[in-house]
């Protein structure tokens, strides 16, 4: 992990703190490569 700088939020934007985030199992395999999904593909949604 590293620190960045806040982002600036444009006029169209909303910005969200999140207090707290994990990594489920699947989604760690997702990226990985090691499950390749077909193209269009929207994964969880969860933040």
């Amino acid at each position: 992990m590293e620190e960045v700088e806040e982002p600036q939020v444009g006029p169209d934007q909303v910005m969200i703190e999140v207090l707290a985030a994990g990594a489920a199992f699947g989604n760690t395999v997702l990226r990985s490569g090691k499950a390749p999904l077909p193209l269009p593909f929207a994964k969880y949604g969860d933040v």
